[in-house]
């Protein structure tokens, strides 16, 4: 009210003023163990908008809640085995109270994980361990058997053990933790058992003539097997398995006395041994059975190992010319007299009170051979310097021995297992004694009486040929006898033509041999007595013939060449080799011809020819030229001219080629060809609206290349030519885009518009604008107010989509300036505003009854204006774009006192730098600060630290402000000034926070 002396105004439009809420009083926390939720609840007073709890645990996890309606609010998702602390805050309009007192709580512990369960098989024992859930405070573990009883122990630490378990049984095992108030749920570990039962009434039995055993059980409870052990009264043991109640030993040691117990077993543990049983087993056979014939007396000596458990032993002695003998002994050796010249085969049984033993293994022996008789010696013919023995066979004679000696102290000793013998190795012009004497693997008979021989004169020793391969010259060698003049040395074909040469020394020379030819070599000495010719037993062969008239085909089809040629005399094999600047490539054949295969394409060889013999080559044949196919074209690109309906293919060039042929071939129309010696070619004709598949092959007159990789193109219409974008009408407080291009020459094509940009500058608000496909040349669609924008169009027919036109781009219209404020009277007020992004002129209206009618046109953020009133203000932003939509929201402020504008001039106004407090959240910043004596409203410009984008700017009336929808974990930087409406202030330097990551 206003008053002078006499009196007083009416009241003044009241004006509502909200003060902070009052602390809210956390007055209780209510833990719900299964949900993992808990219930807060508090007292207040002065009616908040809005009530919020959080709650933070020991690792700095933040929980929350809110409520508008009721004192109390359930937070959940809350983790196990934390501690978390609870508050509650307050929030009415754009003031927030203080956090509450602070309330804990205990979450259930979490659950044991790793359950592990080891049985110790010998004392029935259960260890259960794991690793401790988070917060447990002790655990308890549960095994429960396959027949219903249950075991459980405790333990603060992350083990325990329960003793005593019966055995047979399948446990399962469940651990729990348990916390201060509340019980985790139970964690499962893996079943476990505990060792088998012990198997009872154990029998066996033995089958006498095999000591093998069988044993007989009951079934033991918890057995998946069983394990026989038997052993010996020497410490052996003999084992066996079964997954049944009997179980066949293998055959046991004979003569032994054996303990035989049976365990019973599952997976990990085995159970204590049965009573054990005692069984005997048979006699042993004897072993180690010898057998010694005695030559001079014609006996045997038999003699064996004594064998375990035998009180006599049965011999039985049987001869190839049927006779039988039977002996007995109480020894383990006998010696029996036999006749010469037979086969005989020994055998020996143990026996005892119980059982007659295997029979031992049989024993083969021979009795010694009877003398040889009726020797006679016949010499061969003169150039063998040999003769023939022969005799009457002996009984029992495996091989004979003939022995001889002469005069000079020469000896022989032969064996042979004939009745007769060659001697062709005896020495010439000598007299030899020879005896015969019968031998088998025991004895040797006495020797026969003696014959005499005298052999005839020496002949040509140690004959060799040798053949140069490279000159074809022939090297015959032999050794010289004594008396002997002249040797002849001859060489002879299968076609009866021969080459000799005489020598009185040890070799002589043979020339002009032919070649590929197989030579019979031979040396002859003549004698007083003989006229000896000495032969090699293998034939001379010279070296094969020159392959002759060497022809090439090459084989396009897999890059190969076969080469021909006449067959050469001598050769049993040949070997082609082909050299070239790419590599060299080779093959080998047994016929006279060859195929040269993986031939390096585009490359020239030069091939030859090698005939191969058993011990020389031929000379390589004269050379053939051998040209491969050509490479394939590499490289290949095309391009298409939709305009004229050509097609443009380039390759990389290839070696050895002549010509170059590019096809174009497509499902509705061609195929087009074109041919060169270039590396580019050009075909014409091509349909606009049709894709084709190009290929270039090469060819170098002979062979063609195949077709290179397929490239794919077509006649694809080209992007138009001209594109331009008009801003045009708003539509609310979006602007209308038009769209115009130039039609393509292409029959049958469509266009479509891309339109994409970002909102306000936010490179997180983007927006991308497609049209459908139309056939005219032209378009509208909105976009954003403060938006930038980039614009391009595509046009597509059957043949494909062509590339985008030239892009376009732009900046829509600015959006309609925020926090409007009028300030002073309808007389003379300012009016500011913010900034609006990518403006460059602010307008100020007046609505009359004319219609709108601009007051001011002006860059900056404020307008003096006069004679208006509030309620009829309008405020727009332009750019080069045109005018936005226009702010009529006003927020009135009463004129300053004159005496402040006596104190302030304006312009000249300097505010104090405000110091502010910052709270952040993963979205939000909280700002407060102490008012500035004279400021009217603060500005804040708020600049994301890593981003260019503007700044965003807020204009607040009060010391609070909340900054919301912002980014998580980014750093924001903020400049705060304080403000009139006759003079702005200068910013504060930016202080840089962060707000808090997601969880």
């Amino acid at each position: 009210m206003a008053k002078d002396s006499n009196c007083s105004s009416a009241s003044s439009t009241p004006v509502h003023l909200q003060t902070a809420p009052c602390v809210p009083t956390l007055s209780g926390v209510s833990l719900d163990c299964s949900s993992g939720s808990a219930l807060a609840v508090w007292s207040g007073s002065g009616g908040p908008d809005q009530y919020y709890v959080s709650a933070v645990d020991s690792q700095g996890g933040v929980l929350s809640c809110n409520n508008t309606q009721t004192l109390s609010c359930t937070v959940w998702g809350l983790h196990c085995g934390r501690t978390y602390t609870f508050s509650v805050t307050a929030a009415q309009g754009q003031c927030t109270s203080s956090a509450s007192n602070t309330l804990q709580s205990q979450t259930a512990p979490c659950p044991a994980q790793a359950i592990q369960t080891t049985i110790d098989c010998h004392n029935s024992t259960a260890i259960v361990s794991w690793t401790p859930g988070v917060g447990a405070v002790s655990h308890s573990a549960l095994l429960q058997s396959s027949d219903g009883h249950t075991y459980i122990c405790n333990s603060t630490t992350s083990s325990c053990s329960v003793t005593n378990l019966p055995c047979g049984q399948i446990y399962s095992v469940k651990v729990a933790a348990l916390g201060q108030s509340c019980s985790s749920v139970n964690s499962t570990g893996s079943p476990v058992s505990t060792a088998p039962c012990a198997p009872q009434n154990v029998s066996a039995s033995v089958n006498c003539s095999s000591n093998s055993a069988t044993v007989l059980w009951q079934s033991s409870q918890g057995a998946t097997y069983y394990f026989v052990t038997a052993t010996s009264s020497n410490g052996q043991t003999t084992n066996c398995t079964s997954t049944s109640t009997s179980c066949s030993l293998p055959p046991l040691v004979c003569g032994q006395n054996y303990t035989i117990t049976v365990m019973a077993k599952d997976s990990n543990c085995t159970s204590a041994s049965s009573t054990p049983v005692h069984l005997q087993t048979g006699s042993c056979r004897p072993e180690n059975l010898t057998a010694q014939v005695l030559c001079a007396n014609q006996t045997v000596a038999l003699d064996w190992s004594d064998a375990p458990g035998a009180l006599q032993y049965m011999v039985t002695v049987s001869g190839d010319q049927g006779l039988l003998q039977n002996f007995s002994a109480t020894a383990s050796a006998l010696s029996v007299s036999l006749p010469c010249g037979q086969s005989y085969i020994v055998i020996v049984q143990g026996q005892n009170q119980h059982c007659i033993s295997q029979r031992s293994a049989p024993v083969l022996f021979r009795a010694g051979p009877c003398v040889p008789s009726g020797l006679v010696v016949v010499q061969t013919s003169c150039d063998s310097a040999g003769a023939v023995l022969s005799w009457t066979s002996s009984a029992g004679a495996d091989v004979y021995v003939v022995n001889g000696w002469n005069r000079d102290g020469h000896t022989l000793s032969v064996l042979t297992s004939l009745s007769n013998i060659s001697l062709p190795k005896l020495y010439c012009s000598q007299e030899y004694n020879l005896t015969v004497s019968a031998s088998n693997q025991q004895c040797n008979s006495t020797p026969s009486l003696p014959a005499v021989l005298q052999t005839g004169p020496c002949s040509a020793a140690a004959v060799s040929a040798v053949l140069d391969c490279v000159s074809g010259l022939a090297v015959m060698s032999w050794q010289p006898s004594n008396g002997t003049a002249l040797y002849t040395a001859s060489l002879l074909d299968s076609s009866g033509s021969s080459h000799s040469c005489v020598g009185v020394g040890s070799q002589c020379n043979i020339s002009g041999l032919t070649c590929g030819k197989n030579y019979s070599a031979s040396v002859s000495v003549l004698s007083n007595q003989c006229n000896l010719t000495t032969t090699l037993p293998n034939s001379l062969q010279t070296a094969p013939c020159v392959p002759v008239n060497i022809s090439v085909t090459s084989v396009c089809a897999n890059n190969s060449a076969v080469v021909v040629w006449n067959q050469s005399q001598g050769a049993i094999s040949y070997y082609v080799y082909a050299v070239s600047s790419n590599g060299n490539v080779s093959c080998q054949s047994t016929s006279p011809s060859c195929i040269l295969t993986h031939l390096t394409c585009g490359s020239t060889y030069s091939a030859r020819v090698v005939a191969m013999g058993n011990s020389c080559s031929s000379a390589p044949s004269p050379p053939v030229v051998i040209s491969s196919v050509p490479c394939q074209p590499t490289n290949v690109s095309v391009n298409v001219q939709c305009a004229n309906g050509t097609a443009v293919l380039s390759w990389a060039p290839q070696t050895g080629v002549v010509q170059y042929l590019a096809t174009a071939l497509s499902y509705t129309s061609g195929p087009f060809y074109c041919q060169t010696n270039r590396t580019t070619c050009t075909l014409q004709g091509l349909q606009c609206n049709t894709v084709y598949n190009f290929t270039v092959q090469t060819s170098n007159g002979a062979c063609d290349s195949s077709y290179s990789s397929t490239v794919t193109g077509g006649g694809v219409p080209c992007p138009p030519a001209s594109f331009r974008v008009v801003p045009s009408v708003l539509i609310g407080q979006s602007q209308l885009l038009r769209a115009y291009w130039s039609p393509v020459n292409c029959p049958d094509s469509s266009y479509l518009l891309d339109v994409s940009g970002s909102i306000q500058g936010d490179s997180q608000s983007l927006f991308e604008i497609t049209s459908y496909w139309i056939n005219r040349t032209y378009f509208e669609t909105p976009v954003p107010c403060s938006s930038t924008y980039s614009a391009s169009v595509r046009a597509q027919n059957s043949g494909g989509t062509s590339t985008p036109s030239t892009m376009v781009t732009g900046t829509s219209v600015p959006c309609p300036p925020l926090s409007v404020t009028f300030t002073g009277s309808n007389f003379s007020a300012v009016v500011s505003w913010n900034s609006s992004l990518f403006a460059t002129a602010y307008h100020v209206y007046q609505n009359s009854s004319h219609g709108w009618i601009q007051l001011c046109n002006t860059s900056q953020l404020f307008c003096s204006v006069t004679n208006v009133s509030s309620s009829s203000i309008m405020v727009t932003a332009s750019n080069s774009a045109g005018e936005g939509a226009g702010t009529m929201d006003v927020y009135v402020l009463s004129a300053r006192r004159k005496r402040d504008l006596s104190e302030i001039e304006m312009g000249e106004w300097s505010s104090p730098w405000p110091q502010f407090t910052v709270e952040a959240t993963s979205d939000t910043l909280r700002l407060e600060w102490a008012r500035v004596e004279g400021a009217e409203f603060y500005s804040l410009l708020i600049q994301e630290q890593s981003s260019s984008s503007e700044p965003i700017t807020l204009t607040v009336r009060g010391e609070v402000s909340v900054i919301s929808k912002l980014k998580p974990a980014t750093t924001y930087c903020i400049s705060i000034s304080a403000r009139s409406f006759y003079s702005p202030g200068n910013y504060s330097e930016p202080q840089c926070v962060q707000t808090k990551a997601l969880r």
